[in-house]
């Protein structure tokens, strides 16, 4: 018995780094949250930590803030004018007294810490008439004056926003689809500017006022069908941006992964046509890097991507449901972020979220899967043993014997 309890062991606590170096898939294990475990809606469209370690989820029918237990829902009512101004959610921030600002697709919201309540914005500027809040597509904190807020509004342009004063200034472009910015991102090593883009990526210099065009995306179509949805620093070289682009309704032949030097202009595409063994789609729509070396894509139609620098090798996660902990979803993940503790949230549109957290990674799960002739053969295990070599043999009610190779987690049967 105490043998057998030592071979039980032994492939349970087969422990995997929760992104492993290896030449083979990572198998993660996810954890998922639909609304039966008290999601307000399927489509998270925005994630946010705030300094206090709340998740905000922002969806398509209002705000959620997740203290690790429960869910506080924050929604739009018809007959509120003071309330959330609309349940479509696109971003978060938060100031220096720990509010948090809400951009929505009818204009600014702010929840206030002490009074626990959201509230519309009510802009001190002509620009913006009553009956005519832009929708606020994107929105950060300035990272050297922190009553400055920067907002992308679409249609309309950039917006400064000093908080203090509620003093607007906007800055457009002439062409309507260049200036309807998907995201703002702090400019690496220059804090006098910032990136942002839709089709093409701009700098932006805070202290004149101008836009600098730094690349434009070809199109295929009179409207755009190839954006730049969502864009990360590389945490190893500052100089080099990662850019998420492709059409946001996965129409098109264009779209792609672009490493881009900011010094030099260089770039690398990497779409289905130049990886055709482990790219399996060109619209690509959040990103996050996970460490130096692992890049997490989130896709239109392919669930999520990881790509592992070390091995220059994309692997793909999508819903399997013969698999408890795999992905929630084979199509559009919308949203990311990885939080303090090192969790990875992934908001998809219609499928709630999945979690990769590193506790769930310490132990490794074998499971037989139907459709997998070179898995587990069999859930009802009887016995092991472990040869010289280290690997585990395994005798099966139904599915006869199997060798497991720990080292490249394989199954021989």
């Amino acid at each position: 018995m105490l043998r057998l309890l030592k071979k039980l062991i032994l492939l349970s606590l087969i422990s995997i780094s929760v992104l492993q170096v290896t030449a083979q898939k990572p198998n993660f294990k996810f954890k998922s949250i639909n609304q039966s475990d008290g999601l307000i809606n399927s489509t998270v469209q925005a994630i946010f930590e705030d300094s206090f370690g709340f998740i905000w989820l922002g969806t398509h029918h209002g705000v959620q803030r997740f203290d690790g237990k429960t869910y506080m829902n924050y929604e739009h009512r018809d007959l509120d004018s003071t309330g959330l101004s609309q349940n479509y959610i696109n971003g978060f921030c938060e100031d220096e007294d720990r509010n948090i600002w809400i951009a929505t697709a009818a204009g600014l919201n702010k929840y206030d810490r002490k009074t626990d309540e959201i509230k519309r914005y009510k802009w001190h500027s002509k620009l913006f008439a009553e009956n005519a809040v832009p929708n606020i597509t994107a929105i950060i904190r300035d990272d050297t004056d922190f009553d400055i807020l920067w907002l992308a509004g679409a249609k309309v342009g950039l917006i400064r926003l000093n908080i203090s004063n509620d003093s607007v200034t906007v800055y457009s472009l002439n062409d309507k689809y260049s200036m309807s910015f998907t995201w703002v991102l702090d400019y690496p090593g220059n804090s006098n500017k910032i990136l942002l883009g839709g089709t093409i990526l701009y700098s932006f210099d805070k202290l004149s006022g101008k836009f600098d065009e730094i690349l434009r995306l070809e199109q295929n179509a009179e409207i755009p069908n190839n954006l730049i949805n969502d864009a990360v620093t590389d945490p190893v070289n500052k100089d080099i941006i990662w850019l998420a682009t492709g059409d946001y309704w996965g129409r098109g032949s264009l779209g792609g992964l672009i490493k881009y030097d900011l010094i030099t202009g260089s770039s690398t595409l990497f779409s289905p046509e130049t990886r055709m063994d482990d790219l399996p789609d060109r619209h690509l729509l959040s990103l996050c890097f996970y460490d130096e070396h692992n890049l997490w894509i989130g896709t239109r139609n392919h669930g999520a991507l990881l790509y592992d620098r070390n091995s220059d090798r994309f692997y793909n996660y999508t819903y399997n449901e013969f698999d408890d902990g795999s992905f929630i979803t084979g199509n559009s993940v919308r949203s990311m972020i990885m939080d303090r503790s090192g969790t990875l949230w992934f908001g998809t549109w219609g499928d709630g979220i999945s979690i990769l957290s590193p506790a769930a990674q310490k132990f490794a799960h074998f499971k037989h899967l139907p459709q997998d002739k070179n898995g587990l053969p069999d859930n009802n295990i009887n016995t092991f043993t472990e040869d010289r070599y280290g690997n585990i043999w395994i005798g099966t009610k139904t599915g006869g014997f199997s060798k497991f190779n720990p080292g490249q987690k394989t199954f021989e049967n």
